[in-house]
């Protein structure tokens, strides 16, 4: 069963998410746009960790066999009823048809219908029939007209998801003889789409709202067992913790989380393809040798107070595509007895593309 988790969020609302940094002074010089897989399954084991110790690792049992994974954290937009959830891109989009001229190559992510439709770029760039169906948001992500409000067809090329904003900081050190350090925070900020006016000057689209999501996906064995509500009050506290770094400033909150079913229309799919929700480290040589397009980048790395640095590990990026569903692994950065996990197990959907 799989089931969308809906993170509200509020216009303003800024978010730290990890990326590796040449080095722990520039740690938060730069955010991603997303909160990756293994962000979200760090917090969710700290969680029950905290609360539920001794059931921290029937739950890490259950991430690393299957009965519960989760994609990585995505956008979606919600106006009044009609949400419309954004996926990542395949890896064939840009790795198979590469087209430096086609500006629908540099789409990092697809609505749900676009998905489901099986649209690629070169599809669009090759019938400007087709291409006048879709519209594209802030560069980056590639909607159906037929999923937009008529209101919102008219602004859409002022619908922001989010902005980047880099603040000046000062380290304070509790040393008075060492210096206290400037450094750059970068933040993703959700956008307030509540501004875009009329000539009148009246809000054109008043209930649009940016919010993030992730998909779950659990086993019948799963939900009948007691961990599942162990899983449920994690998410309760995930929702009042908040997620990502900086979260002591007030960053990373939500407003409520609220779940929806989920599922994709597999019409178009092709039963030999398979593509990543979340990041990926492969179990084995068997399971690399499945994957067909793909693309990768390097996590961990970040320093801890008494276990030193972590390792850094290259893990395949959400979006990869595969000749099968793999299993993935969970992988421990820690270069001492006390384990730091991070979440490479798959969660896949059929292809389309």
């Amino acid at each position: 069963m799989m089931r969308a988790v809906i993170l509200k969020t509020r216009p303003g609302s800024q978010f730290h998410f990890g990326k590796v940094s040449l080095d722990d002074k520039t740690a938060l010089n730069e955010t991603s746009e997303i909160a990756h897989s293994d962000t979200l399954f760090s917090a969710l084991v700290s969680i029950v960790a905290e609360a539920f110790p001794e059931l921290v690792e029937a739950f890490i049992e259950a991430v690393r066999d299957g009965r519960l994974r989760f994609s990585s954290v995505f956008h979606c937009l919600q106006n009044g009823e009609q949400l419309r959830y954004f996926l990542p891109t395949p890896a064939n989009w840009t790795l198979k048809d590469q087209d430096a001229n086609n500006p629908f190559s540099k789409i990092r992510f697809i609505s749900k219908k676009v998905w489901e439709l099986g649209i690629t770029p070169k599809k669009l760039a090759q019938d400007g029939v087709l291409a006048r169906q879709f519209a594209v948001i802030q560069n980056q992500f590639l909607i159906h007209l037929t999923e937009l409000s008529p209101s919102e067809r008219g602004v859409v090329r002022h619908i922001r998801f989010f902005y980047k904003t880099t603040i000046p900081k000062v380290s304070i050190k509790q040393n008075l003889d060492e210096d206290n350090d400037l450094f750059s925070r970068t933040m993703v900020q959700i956008a307030d789409n509540t501004d875009i006016l009329d000539k009148w000057n009246q809000p054109v689209t008043p209930d649009l709202q940016v919010h993030f999501y992730f998909l779950e996906k659990t086993t019948d064995q799963f939900r009948s067992e007691a961990l599942y509500q162990v899983y449920q009050t994690a998410l309760q506290i995930l929702l009042k913790n908040g997620l990502g770094g900086e979260r002591s400033t007030g960053c990373g909150q939500f407003e409520d989380l609220y779940f929806q079913d989920f599922s994709l229309d597999e019409t178009n799919s092709n039963s030999a393809r398979y593509v990543s929700l979340a990041l990926l480290s492969p179990a084995n040589i068997h399971e690399l040798s499945k994957l067909k397009f793909y693309s990768t980048l390097v996590r961990g790395g970040r320093p801890t107070f008494e276990d030193g640095p972590l390792k850094l590990i290259r893990l395949v990026s959400e979006g990869a595509v595969s000749s099968a569903a793999l299993n993935g692994n969970l992988v421990n950065l820690s270069q001492t007895p006390n384990p730091f996990l991070r979440c490479g197990a798959g969660i896949w959907v059929k292809s389309p593309f």
